[in-house]
């Protein structure tokens, strides 16, 4: 953070998040004290302070959003909180602005963000890995490149099953331990025998 918050941690922790929170139907000057607060909770005091009118109306309220307060013996201090969101947007309207370099170098290769697709679903077509080109994504991770088209398992889930029954599935590309995929007995689920010729099952992608 490039300024020192003075938003008060303890009351944004202690806050329940409600949904359709009280707070926020009893606030008369139509701010979104809840909202708010769950934004800071998740570390988005940024997008929280725009949110605030230019206008805090904080200062001289009665603060009936405290009275309505699901913690009833010890309720959140949302008027300190807001009011601390207020001299934070402050600070930041303070802050010099310009241009923000992100850009940075991963394995020898330059890169103009950090943000990279993982080799998962979302990069598992063309038309996921452009738009998210478009979107400001600077690149995309792939287990293997080449021209074999893989004949992919499904539903990609083995049995786990115990010396008398079935007890759970499991992801077939991240197994772990002495097992193998087995489509005998086990009907596709884990042989504890581990796989022919000794050694262990790694799954593909591994753990």
């Amino acid at each position: 953070m490039l300024w020192e918050s003075v938003i008060p941690a303890e009351e944004v922790n202690r806050c329940l998040l409600c949904h359709e929170a009280p707070c926020s139907a009893a606030c008369p000057h139509g701010l979104d004290p809840a909202g708010l607060i769950r934004s800071i909770r998740f570390d988005n005091q940024v997008g929280a302070a725009h949110r605030l009118p230019k206008e805090l109306p904080c200062g001289t309220c009665h603060a009936p959003c405290e009275t309505a307060c699901l913690r009833r013996e010890y309720p959140i201090k949302v008027q300190r909180v807001c009011t601390a969101l207020g001299a934070d947007r402050a600070k930041m309207e303070d802050l010099a602005p310009g241009e923000v370099d992100l850009s940075c170098t991963f394995c020898g290769v330059k890169l103009e963000n950090p943000f990279l697709l993982s080799s998962s679903v979302v990069a598992s077509t063309y038309e996921k890995i452009a738009r998210a080109f478009r979107l400001g994504w600077a690149g995309a991770c792939f287990k293997t490149i080449c021209n074999f088209i893989p004949r992919e398992a499904s539903p990609r889930y083995g049995a786990l099953e115990g010396e008398r029954s079935f007890y759970g599935f499991k992801n077939i590309e991240q197994p772990k331990g002495p097992h193998r995929l087995h489509h005998g007995p086990h009907r596709g689920g884990v042989d504890p025998a581990g796989p022919p010729g000794g050694g262990s099952w790694g799954g593909h992608g591994g753990m």
